[in-house]
């Protein structure tokens, strides 16, 4: 391990983490609004910045060779400490060249990350008097930045070691005492420490509340096998509490920053908005749409690869995950491709972990019946899509059609080159791969909206009919006898055109009626009391799907409170799930 490694990890062995930079509060209060995406602009800034043509870039570089090497002779004298026997003059002098080298677009990645690494180095040993006294000395916008950049690159990069480790090993964990941890933790401190000096409004307007935000993002992810680990983690999350407690005591209007309603752990005062009523159990999870765009979507991806789903995963990160991936199905407030995936991600939850979603089916419980029909909609939508691409595969292997070539006259045949498919597109047919004929799909899925229903109210039981619920029992009994086509042929569509993303949208899919269900239940009460149908399905398979489906219908459509504008729906399923 190199010497920046060694330095950082045995910063712990000095005691406590907290109580080695106790807070000294401002007495003048900050009254300026906070600027909630400050941090995430200056990444793109310094994106825009770096951008140019490779010529430039060499040019940069070789540029910057002197300077480098000058950073280089630097780092014998660091972590020095807060009074070294040298004069005070070079020590200026070398901070300066540091923090000018951090200048976002000023310098080659190269140059960059050799100072960051000397500056992390020296602010990991909590010794930091020097550079704090000399930035405060620095204009405003110059202390901002540097504070920005520092926060910033910390956090990219753990957040870049985390994908690392997720493409090449599936390794959904980081280790919480990795040096990526260690480092952002002392730069959320030495934040703080700068706040101390009262400036805590600039610390909020280097973007730090989204820093603490995307901590919280990938805190789940920390994983813990050694006691070292253990302290590590929990010293993360105290520098984010600690950071919070001196912000909020000076400016009271960070409580609006969205990371104080979404955690709540490491916020000790969560703030109470008028706007969403506690009763709703998914409430404060509303606050991700004031969040930048990319750290919801990042929050989604985290839950959707599964890394939150793991044995030391605790009840209530799991309820925190689950009440997420509900509000992520809001149309209204997310992109389509955000909502298709937490619909998605839903369903392969239910599926795969049936014996653990009573959080979900609590949550959905005491929900609204708008979430209630918004779950449910997108969840047999996307079941019969699976049934619609599962029919369809089936017909291309028996035609033998050879899709991907079109019949010429004069060239023969000519290949066609389908476009790049999106990450929506391949976790679908993954998924859709997964549960082709598998009855223990079916099942999950119809017995997780029985349970559902039967928690419910009349009033809800009605909008999960209105949803398309009801429809889950006929998919049950598809087969070459039985293809419900009006369910089906909206997916089909959009399947045989898979290759034109614009026709992907499934915003487009007209919502399921209760007249088509009631026509396709219609014939299906027919046949399914015929012997050649139930034929279809080999040993106890035919009554197996009536078990479980009779649960559902019978929850769905219980003797009592059921309204009569569904007594053809009801006797038609009561007729389908009869036992003869």
């Amino acid at each position: 391990m190199d010497k920046f490694g060694v330095r950082v990890h045995a910063s712990f062995n000095q005691g406590p983490l907290i109580r080695r930079c106790t807070p000294v509060m401002s007495a003048s209060p900050i009254t300026n609004q906070f600027h909630t995406s400050a941090g995430l602009a200056d990444e793109e800034d310094t994106t825009a910045k770096d951008a140019g043509s490779v010529m430039g870039k060499a040019y940069k570089a070789l540029a910057d060779i002197p300077l480098r090497r000058k950073l280089g002779s630097y780092r014998s004298m660091f972590p020095h400490e807060d009074q070294p026997n040298v004069n005070t003059s070079n020590v200026a002098e070398i901070y300066s060249d540091l923090l000018r080298s951090i200048k976002p677009g000023a310098h080659s990645e190269p140059v960059v990350r050799l100072a960051m690494k000397i500056l992390i180095t020296q602010i990991c040993s909590g010794r930091t008097s020097y550079l704090l006294d000399l930035l405060t000395a620095k204009y405003q916008s110059e202390m901002r930045q540097i504070i920005s950049t520092i926060c910033s690159l910390c956090m990219k990069d753990l957040e870049d070691l985390s994908d690392s480790l997720e493409r090449k090993t599936r390794t959904h964990t980081v280790p919480a005492s990795s040096k990526q941890v260690v480092a952002i933790t002392w730069a959320l401190i030495f934040a703080a420490k700068m706040a101390t000096r009262s400036a805590q409004q600039l610390v909020i307007d280097a973007g730090v509340l989204d820093v603490i935000l995307r901590v919280y993002i990938r805190y789940p992810t920390l994983g813990v096998t050694t006691a070292h680990d253990s302290e590590c983690k929990a010293e993360l999350f105290d520098s984010c509490q600690y950071l919070l407690r001196i912000l909020v005591a000076s400016t009271p209007a960070v409580f609006d920053h969205p990371v104080c309603s979404l955690w709540t752990d490491c916020n000790a005062q969560p703030p109470a908005y008028g706007e969403e009523p506690s009763t709703n159990p998914i409430g404060f999870r509303a606050a991700w749409r004031r969040a930048p765009r990319a750290c919801a979507k990042e929050r989604l991806m985290i839950i959707f690869r599964g890394s939150l789903w793991g044995s030391d995963f605790d009840s209530a990160s799991e309820i925190e995950a689950y009440r997420d991936l509900v509000e992520f199905t809001r149309a209204e407030n997310y992109d389509a491709e955000t909502v298709a995936l937490a619909t998605l991600a839903i369903l392969k939850r239910i599926i795969s972990s049936s014996d653990h979603t009573q959080s979900l089916i609590n949550i959905l419980i005491q929900g609204s019946q708008e979430d209630v029909r918004r779950v449910f909609s997108g969840i047999v939508q996307l079941w019969l899509e699976s049934i619609a691409h599962k029919i369809q595969k089936d017909e291309t292997l028996v035609s033998g059609q050879q899709r991907g070539n079109i019949e010429t006259h004069s060239h023969g045949s000519v290949p066609f080159i389908p476009t790049e498919p999106t990450l929506l597109e391949q976790e679908k047919e993954s998924f859709f791969h997964k549960v082709h004929g598998l009855d223990s799909a079916l099942f999950a899925v119809v017995t997780f909206a029985a349970e559902c229903a039967t928690g419910m109210d009349s009033g809800t039981r009605q909008a999960m009919v209105e949803c398309g619920v009801p429809a889950l029992v006929l998919s049950a009994f598809v087969c070459d006898d039985y293809q419900p086509d009006s369910l089906l042929e909206p997916f089909r569509k959009v399947v045989s055109k898979g290759s034109r993303r614009k026709t992907r949208d499934s915003s487009v899919i007209p919502a399921i009626s209760l007249t088509s269900i009631n026509a396709e239940a219609s014939t299906l009460s027919v046949l399914v009391h015929k012997p050649k149908f139930q034929r279809n399905w080999q040993g106890d398979g035919f009554a197996q799907r009536v078990n479980q489906c009779a649960a559902l219908v019978y929850s769905l459509f219980p003797s009592e409170g059921t309204g009569e504008q569904y007594a053809v729906t009801r006797a038609l399923f009561s007729r389908i799930v009869a036992r003869t």
